[in-house]
């Protein structure tokens, strides 16, 4: 009987070892194409020159802090802005992107918040200067 019973789990574990990694190989190789593709997009849409001011974090926990020199399909470059050090990545290297750059929509959004804040604070005083608002 115990013979009988360490076969099967023996089979079920051979089973479960051929069946089951694939699909975890396969959803990490995808989860990995996704990293890669969103790290390029954060690349193009900061752009490149000394206004494209960014700190990118590598797999290996190393910080870099500059501006991005050039970017192509496979890699880009951080130029260091203290000492022009240039340094060539590639997208799979990095772990996260941090941008100093303001992007349109928030320049649009302080814009409006400010045009809207200077507005309700003029009709604060405008209320408070008149008669009919202040209550008497």
């Amino acid at each position: 009987m115990f013979k009988k019973l360490s076969r099967l789990a023996l089979a079920g574990l051979v089973l479960n070892l051929f069946l089951v990694a694939p699909s975890v190989n396969g959803k990490g190789q995808e989860d990995e194409t996704k990293h890669i593709n969103k790290v390029r997009g954060q690349i193009a849409r900061i752009g490149t020159g000394p206004k494209a001011s960014v700190e990118i974090r590598l797999r290996d926990e190393t910080k870099l802090k500059g501006f991005i020199g050039e970017s192509d399909e496979t890699h880009f470059v951080v130029v260091n802005t203290k000492t022009g050090a240039r340094t060539t990545l590639e997208y799979p290297q990095v772990q996260k992107v941090y941008s100093y750059r303001l992007t349109n929509a928030f320049k649009t959004a302080l814009v409006a918040g400010l045009a809207i804040g200077a507005a309700l604070f003029t009709v604060a005083l405008l209320c408070a200067a008149s008669e009919p608002c202040s209550g008497s």
